[in-house]
Parts: C-alpha cells; sequence; structure tokens
C-alpha cells in the first residue's frame, strides 16, 4: 500500500485504505494456510477440515488485523 503511507504527516487520510487493506491480508492469509495445511494432511493421508469458512475466517481474521497493525506499527516506529 505505498499509495497510503502511515507517515505522521498523512496518517489520517490514508487510515481508511490501510484499515480496508486487512480484509485482503486476511483472505489470502488464512487461504494460504488452508492450502498448506491441506497439502500436509494429504502428504501424510490424511483429510484438512476447515470447516465452516465464515465463522472461521471471522475468527482468523481478528488475528489477522491485529497482525498487520502491528506490522505496520513496526515498519513506522523503524523509520
Amino acid at each position: 500500500m505505498s499509495q497510503f503511507p502511515l507517515i505522521a504527516s498523512n496518517w489520517k487520510r490514508n487510515f481508511p485504505a490501510q484499515l480496508l487493506a486487512t480484509l485482503p491480508f486476511s483472505l489470502v492469509h488464512v487461504a494460504g494456510m488452508v492450502t498448506l495445511r491441506d497439502l500436509a494432511y494429504r502428504l501424510l493421508g490424511r483429510q484438512y477440515e476447515f470447516g465452516s469458512w465464515w465463522p472461521n475466517w471471522l475468527y482468523e481474521y481478528r488475528k489477522d488485523f491485529i497482525t498487520q497493525w502491528m506490522i505496520l506499527l513496526g515498519i513506522i516506529a523503524f523509520r
């Protein structure tokens, strides 16, 4: 999201874009982890069941939301 950097001078303007970016961040993370788990289970001759997508994704989204903001805050602090 280089078009919407979170820096002290314009963070209020770019905050909504960064907030919206948590959705694809979480979707990509969850889909990737489910795929990796499914692959690992198949290699072991088993079947991975993620369960109902919506409630499980909401649970994962809460964690990914916090993770993404911790990453952003760490980048800001580093700069």
